[in-house]
């Protein structure tokens, strides 16, 4: 779905294919947690990653094994799926 795709669906999540598996995401930067915001405006990309996707996608995601410069891919995908500029390297 594209970012206007999606802002038209009106839907509150959005889904990033990520090393074999699905993390669903909030689709508006509106409806991040104050907790995540504060950890993007500190440069604590884990910490922002943790808030976003929740204990259980959290656990998934750290299955993966990434390495830190997927951290920010994933933060890319995340961006593009929602229309905004790269939050990433």
């Amino acid at each position: 779905m594209t970012p206007a795709e999606l802002e038209a669906s009106e839907s509150e999540t959005v889904t990033v294919p990520f090393a074999g598996i699905d993390l669903i995401l909030p689709a508006s930067m509106e409806d991040l947690d104050g907790d995540v915001i504060d950890a993007i405006d500190d440069q604590k990309l884990s910490h922002a990653l943790q808030g976003m996707l929740g204990a259980e996608q959290w656990a998934a995601f750290k299955r993966t094994k990434p390495k830190v410069r997927q951290y920010g891919e994933l933060f890319d995908r995340w961006a593009k799926a929602v229309g905004l500029e790269s939050l990433g390297e």
